[in-house]
């Protein structure tokens, strides 16, 4: 029982019926129906009356804090269509596919039995911001079937606009005609709640708003926190962290798409592993999986790194080429990605070993110029290797660095096959102020791929020419593009440099 009732005070959900002129009413527990509404507001891994009730019942919350169920705004991609899951249906959620950023939640009524109750009705409803299902798959509460409601009931709120709240009526009977356990998905950031109420239905006309507030018999009510996306840098990141609101977190913030393998819970239950991340996937549609023909949306860190920083990340390669319906198939069209500096210097990431894997590939020692039969067109070296800056202003500083290599790009190309497997590499950046210009030095599972002493300019695309010490965007920010698939795992950043 919600101990708001005891004393006498409305919640929000009886604000949304009536208005503001509600008059008290003391419900004395144990007489009567009661509905018993529950998550997991204690974010502990599991539901019970115990721990979660006393969250629920807080009457004072800690200002700033999370209350209530966490879960991850559900713009991520965890059925793997291309599409954020928040504009996903059931009809998306195929060969098994479910959502892991769902809170679920427990219906019940207790203290009495329902036959007694044949003039009742139960209400369930959730403030804007929530979407409220049957499963993980997204079908409707109000789907044809054993539980489906009596009455869908749009309420007019001045807060939230008009919300559907699903009634069932009670028969005289002791059958449960409501499902057990729904879960409630996060549209919008913010503190939302899920309400379940026991209407007195008796003189009135079913599935309307009661006229009388005595009408309202019991209320229960849970607070799911909807919290922004991001993925934790590992450095330091410890329980206290994951404790505040993700919005304070210091990490990547995932732009739709993006894909989490853990969801909020999990991170909060173990801050030491934080899961692994993905760029998005090839939107399904036609007779094959589509490449978008450009980039992004691109996922940002929250800090600003203006004075340098080493960046530590795991790399792991998930897809082959993209088979692009009604596109060329071009040499790029394979799992990579890219780490920009600043938005305008780029360390590029290449699933390289899928480049020396074609059929007839050559490589022009002299250009360093990649060319397969069957694709289209041509393209540098440069643009195929991890680890260099992304681009044909790479070039020189390439030959820089391995002078003893008469072909550097077939070296590097080779060096590839080695340092990428079927595992995760670790690639470690470290970008640094120095006199001239910026110095920025690359490894990959410790071995050596990229120096140099002093960058001015920015890389190929949209850094081209740009000059380094005019940036005006101090974040750093981890691409997506070809919507083909590269996987992230421990981020671990520092700044200053190291």
């Amino acid at each position: 029982m919600d101990p708001l009732t005891l004393l006498g005070v409305f919640d929000t959900a009886d604000l949304i019926f009536r208005g503001a002129g509600l008059t008290a009413m003391l419900v004395i527990p144990g007489l009567g129906l009661k509905t018993d509404i529950d998550t997991d507001s204690d974010n502990n891994g599991s539901i019970s009356d115990n721990g979660d009730d006393a969250v629920e019942h807080l009457i004072s919350p800690p200002a700033g804090k999370p209350i209530g169920k966490r879960i991850f705004l559900n713009s991520d991609d965890d059925n793997a269509n291309g599409k954020p899951d928040s504009g996903d249906g059931k009809a998306d959620y195929t060969s098994g596919s479910t959502d892991n950023d769902f809170a679920e939640i427990k219906l019940a009524t207790k203290s009495d039995t329902l036959s007694n109750y044949g003039t009742y009705e139960l209400w369930l409803g959730a403030s804007s911001g929530l979407k409220l299902w049957r499963d993980t798959q997204k079908t409707a509460i109000n789907a044809a079937g054993g539980t489906a409601p009596d009455h869908v009931v749009a309420v007019p709120t001045a807060k939230d606009g008009p919300i559907d709240w699903y009634v069932w009526e009670l028969d005289g009977t002791n059958n449960i005609p409501f499902p057990s356990t729904i879960y409630a998905e996060g549209t919008s950031t913010g503190l939302h709640e899920v309400y379940w109420r026991l209407i007195d239905q008796d003189g009135n006309v079913p599935g309307k708003v009661p006229a009388q507030d005595s009408d309202f018999v019991s209320r229960d009510t849970v607070t799911i926190s909807v919290e922004q996306i991001v993925w934790p840098n590992m450095t330091g990141f410890n329980a206290n962290q994951a404790a505040e609101f993700t919005s304070g977190w210091d990490g990547l913030n995932l732009e739709p798409g993006w894909t989490p393998s853990k969801s909020l819970g999990e991170i909060i239950a173990n801050p030491a592993d934080a899961g692994e991340i993905r760029t998005l996937y090839p939107e399904i549609g036609g007779s094959a999986p589509v490449a978008q023909n450009g980039e992004g949306p691109d996922s940002y860190t929250t800090e600003n790194y203006a004075q340098g920083f080493t960046l530590e990340v795991d790399v792991k390669f998930d897809s082959g080429y993209v088979q692009a319906d009604g596109q060329p198939q071009k040499l790029s069209f394979f799992a990579h990605s890219g780490i920009k500096i600043w938005d305008i210097y780029e360390i590029a990431i290449f699933d390289t070993a899928k480049v020396l894997d074609l059929p007839g590939r050559t490589v022009n020692p002299g250009t360093g110029i990649v060319a397969a039969p069957n694709y289209s067109p041509n393209e540098g070296a440069t643009y195929l290797i991890s680890g260099v800056p992304y681009g044909s202003t790479a070039d020189a500083r390439m030959k820089k660095f391995l002078p003893s290599h008469t072909n550097p790009y077939q070296h590097l190309m080779d060096a590839h096959e080695n340092l990428f497997g079927d595992e995760f590499a670790t690639l470690k950046i470290v970008f640094a102020p120095v006199t001239n210009g910026y110095s920025v030095q690359v490894w990959i599972n410790d071995v050596a791929i990229y120096s140099d002493a002093a960058a001015t300019h920015g890389t190929g695309g949209s850094g081209s020419g740009k000059l380094l010490m005019n940036a005006t965007d101090a974040r750093v920010r981890f691409q997506t593009h070809w919507d083909s698939g590269v996987k992230f795992s421990n981020l671990r950043v520092s700044e200053p440099p190291q």
